[in-house]
């Protein structure tokens, strides 16, 4: 608009007089700047201030609270939300699901930190659960976590490790029993590169070291295999079998850990070259964040209006 008015202005100016001055088209350049200004009202702030606040309180009022006022028209126009998964789409309780001790899969039930479950085989066959106490002593024993209970149980360090303390429960296996039994006398702490822990335990006036880790690791250092309460020499073909469970579990979602011992000399280094090497592996914990039970619902309704 303030173009055509310009236009205009000199087009007429140049068609009613005999002589155009340069100075009339100045004045209309000024005129159509000034046009430009007047168009967009003083109170313009003030406005859009209080239609976002109107929105923020309607969308208050729906329970959504925004610490900015223009999140209201961001919002208005969103079409993917990315979210944190932990605590906020999943209950922050990890949970053991699934365990693989002496070549057979159980399935464990209960969710949360309360140490409540069975286990069961498919077909809802419940297990002796009293022969996986090399598993759960495993588990327990190279765990820097706490499992109490204070009106509620609570996990108190890792809830990763606090899952496993919730499983060797479940079994009747606890920490502090486990610890009176056989006392930690050293540990190699969890490293990024090995990708496993060792604690090192007085057993029966033996030293043995047990070792937690990525699974795929663990097997890499295993040399022996516990099956039955027997050792023997580990196989490619159980190593295969190992690895294939070990994928279908992650296939799942789940977060699986490997399981392994080794008989110490007395007079052993502390070394990860030394200790960590010709294991015998014990078996594997898979386990799962659980999600919130509102999560489904929510995303629903992302997805129905339009948003990824």
């Amino acid at each position: 608009i303030c173009v055509v008015v310009f236009g205009v202005g000199v087009l007429r100016e140049y068609l009613t007089t005999d002589l155009f001055e340069t100075s009339f088209a100045v004045e209309m350049f000024l005129a159509s700047v000034a046009l430009a200004v007047a168009a967009i009202p003083e109170g313009l702030p003030a406005i859009v201030t209080i239609s976002l606040a109107f929105g923020a309180r309607r969308m208050a009022n729906r329970n959504a609270l925004i610490r900015k006022l223009p999140a209201v028209e961001t919002l208005g126009c969103t079409n993917i939300i990315c979210s944190d998964k932990t605590g906020t789409l999943t209950k922050n309780e990890m949970t053991v699901k699934e365990i693989l001790f002496n070549n057979t899969l159980i399935e464990v039930t209960g969710n949360g930190y309360t140490p409540e479950g069975k286990f069961v085989r498919t077909g809802n066959e419940e297990v002796n659960i009293s022969t996986f106490e090399l598993l759960f002593r495993s588990s327990t024993l190279c765990n820097d976590s706490r499992l109490n209970h204070n009106e509620r149980w609570e996990i108190f360090g890792d809830p990763t490790e606090g899952a496993l303390l919730v499983s060797a429960g479940k079994a009747g296996f606890k920490k502090t029993e486990m610890e009176d039994r056989f006392p930690r006398i050293d540990e190699i702490p969890f490293d990024s590169e090995r990708k496993c822990m060792t604690t090192i335990h007085k057993v029966n006036e033996e030293n043995i070291a047990y070792i937690k880790g990525a699974p795929d690791v663990i097997l890499n250092n295993c040399k022996y295999i516990s099956i039955n309460g027997q050792v023997k020499d580990i196989t490619a073909e159980d190593k295969k079998k190992i690895l294939d469970v070990n994928h279908e579990m992650a296939s799942k979602a789940l977060r699986v850990l490997g399981f392994a011992c080794k008989s110490l000399t007395e007079k052993y280094t502390l070394e990860p070259e030394e200790v960590e090497t010709d294991l015998t592996f014990i078996g594997l914990q898979a386990m799962i964040d659980p999600p919130r039970e509102e999560v489904r619902e929510s995303i629903a309704r992302c997805r129905s209006a339009g948003i990824s």
